[in-house]
């Protein structure tokens, strides 16, 4: 089979970059260019400082996420499923029992793949552990949901990608 490859997504992280460019902007303009109101009430102020800093930092992401957007984040291959947000190496088929949509009050958030108990505790992490705060809440009893807000594919994609070769590979151990 085919390895597939899936990227940062170019166009959500253009679009996170000029939705906070915009916020910021306009909360600049609330605490320093706002001449119809020279003297905006104090909670508008802060509240606007606070989003100049906030927003910025939606800035600062995106920078990051559209300088990575060329680099590969997930690999589904023969030889198993790598995230290289999580983990070091890839993930063998014989570790992952089944895949599916993971949802949350009717949002999809990513492909929920459910990984052999037996097989969690040698998974080798990209962080350190004091780093590792967010991917820890992704790897979750069951097993590991991988996110696809900042990929250049959808869930329903990459679920059919982790099947396919998922089957391909339970049919080559029989």
């Amino acid at each position: 089979m085919a390895e597939l490859k899936f990227r940062y997504s170019l166009k959500k992280a253009s679009g996170l970059f000029a939705g906070s460019a915009l916020l910021v902007y306009v909360c600049s303009w609330i605490v320093w260019g706002n001449l119809t109101n020279p003297a905006p009430d104090i909670i508008t102020v802060n509240v606007a400082r606070v989003g100049v800093w906030f927003f910025g930092a939606g800035i600062v992401l995106s920078l990051i996420y559209l300088m990575l957007s060329s680099k590969v984040i997930v690999i589904v291959g023969p030889d198993g499923l790598r995230d290289a947000r999580l983990f070091r190496g890839a993930i063998p088929w014989d570790a992952i029992i089944d895949a599916s949509i993971f949802k949350a009050q009717s949002k999809i958030f990513g492909v929920h793949v459910m990984l052999n108990p037996k097989f969690v505790p040698e998974l080798r992490y990209n962080r350190l552990p004091g780093l590792r705060a967010f991917e820890d809440r992704m790897l979750t009893k069951t097993g590991l949901i991988i996110s696809t807000f900042e990929l250049n594919t959808k869930a329903e994609n990459l679920l059919e990608a982790i099947q396919t070769h998922l089957k391909h590979a339970n049919t080559n151990q029989a």
